[in-house]
């Protein structure tokens, strides 16, 4: 599966073993919080580097010198490109404090609209907090992981670069060569066996002095921050980045409460991995039954409705659909690693080649982290499909108003499902990584018509776009069981 640990999967309990008389976590953590902890969800295989070929290598159980020598580099160039990206941002920000007691919020520079100065996914909330007198926001950027430094971040008045100083480099500096010198002494077949060659490079990356010594310079920064800024509580919108996973652990050293929204449906396939007292601002039910069921304390999970879809209570009003007017709302899987870009757009063609007779309009929604609008315009062109339209934007609003005026929507396992539910509109769903349809079991996919990509996605088409009333009852009992109130006030509660 896309989303698995690729290194726990094939050694499971590795770091648990014992090394010189203490297990792996004890020899590398931070403060008490293993190294791994910070690592874990960056090996699966849509959040590594693809250029690794991680998982391929394991099943195939060999691997020869040249291409041994050839990861070995990637590694190199991958640690050494990574320290010397974050090294020029922690250049080129500034400093700024406010007085006062604050609300920290963690985001990303692609996350603001500079056009219209908000940021996605928590600029309502950002907005209520602003009208209290005693607390106010402080929303801190960052630019993603592997986004290439830019003269734009010194835009931003406050990132979490620009808090870097030399006592929190010394730190890390003097720590990341101690556990460096520690994972050069350690034989690694003890904990791999005789397959430790086949994930040496990936590895070597992530436990490279360049890694380790960004990883705690960002939570040193981040106890910093919290410290300097009279930080009274910490909202997230993800548990596992690299930036979040320093700040939630920072704020728990500093016994500072953490709140983590829920931004997807993917929420309790995995267990969380949050320390205790974390709380979870979860869409419903039954994701609290989900966290419940990984072993989340029932006090850390509150059901607030989905604070992601407040925007969408005024197009619920539109009952007008636009017939033959179909919108596709597209996945990062390209950007994520899970399918090349070959495949992908073989799929997208597919698509849209099995909607021919069936909807006379089309516009294809890219996801915010997609950067193929190019080849997708390129494709409708090669098709001599008319009425035609790619649309890049991050604005909900914008997505809304595309559902909301379509005759189906349909999507690749994204939230848009429930989002398109929510809106009364027909919907299908396309598995494109073919085998990964046992995930709907929990999921609202069931509220519309689902088809893998290798089955007839034009009888799919038809029978979507017939919208029967099982089809009305059933998108109406999805909403309900997985969002507590669609009311617009998910960020006040």
């Amino acid at each position: 599966m896309a989303f698995e640990n690729i290194i726990d999967k094939n050694f499971p309990e590795w770091n648990k073993k014992e090394v010189n008389g203490k297990t792996f976590d004890e020899i590398f953590q931070i403060e008490g919080t293993p190294l791994w902890w910070f690592y874990s969800r960056f090996v699966a295989a849509h959040t590594l580097p693809s250029q690794f070929n991680l998982q391929r290598r394991i099943e195939k159980q060999s691997i020869n010198l040249f291409f041994r020598a050839h990861y070995n580099i990637l590694s190199f160039a991958f640690k050494n490109y990574f320290y010397y990206n974050e090294k020029i941002k922690q250049k080129l920000t500034k400093k700024l404090s406010c007085p006062g007691d604050k609300v920290l919020f963690l985001t990303y520079t692609n996350h603001y609209n500079k056009n219209t100065g908000k940021t996605y996914r928590i600029q309502k909330l950002i907005e209520l907090i602003s009208r209290g007198k005693k607390i106010k926001p402080l929303v801190m950027y960052t630019d993603p992981l592997s986004r290439v430094v830019s003269s734009g971040i010194k835009n931003f008045d406050h990132t979490l670069y620009g808090h870097v100083d030399e006592e929190a480099i010394n730190a890390a500096k003097k720590e990341a060569k101690n556990l460096t010198k520690e994972w050069k002494k350690i034989d690694k077949t003890l904990l791999f066996g005789e397959r430790w060659e086949l994930i040496q490079p990936v590895m070597d990356f992530f436990f490279s002095y360049e890694f380790m010594y960004n990883t705690l310079l960002y939570y040193l920064t981040s106890k910093k921050i919290i410290q300097e800024q009279k930080v009274k509580a910490v909202v997230l919108t993800s548990r596992n980045g690299f930036f979040e996973k320093c700040m939630i652990v920072a704020a728990q050293k500093l016994n500072i409460p953490t709140v983590i929204i829920q931004h997807g449906l993917g929420l309790g396939l995995f267990s969380p991995e949050t320390p205790d007292g974390v709380k979870h601002l979860v869409f419903g039910e039954i994701f609290r039954e989900r966290l419940l069921r990984l072993g989340v304390s029932e006090k850390d999970i509150i059901i607030v409705g989905p604070l992601l879809f407040d925007e969408i209570v005024p197009f619920i009003r539109k009952k007008n659909k636009k017939e033959g007017k179909a919108a596709i709302i597209t996945a990062p899987f390209i950007e994520e690693n899970r399918l090349s870009k070959e495949a992908h757009f073989r799929q997208v063609e597919k698509v849209i080649d099995s909607l021919q007779g069936h909807c006379s309009e089309l516009v294809i929604k890219l996801h915010p982290r997609e950067k193929t609008k190019r080849d997708y315009e390129e494709l409708l062109a090669k098709k001599g499909i008319k009425n035609t339209a790619v649309v890049e934007s991050m604005e909900s609003g914008q997505l809304y108003s595309i559902l909301a005026d379509a005759s189906l929507g349909i999507n690749f396992f994204s939230t848009v499902a429930l989002e398109a539910m929510i809106l009364d509109r027909p919907v299908l769903t396309i598995d494109p990584l073919v085998g990964t349809s046992h995930l709907m079991k929990e999921e609202p996919f069931t509220g519309g018509v689902a088809v893998a990509i290798d089955g007839d996605i034009a009888k799919a088409v038809k029978e979507a776009l017939q919208d029967r009333e099982e089809w009305k009852q059933k998108r109406k009992e999805m909403v309900t069981a997985f969002c507590y109130k669609i009311d617009g006030k998910a960020s006040e509660r």
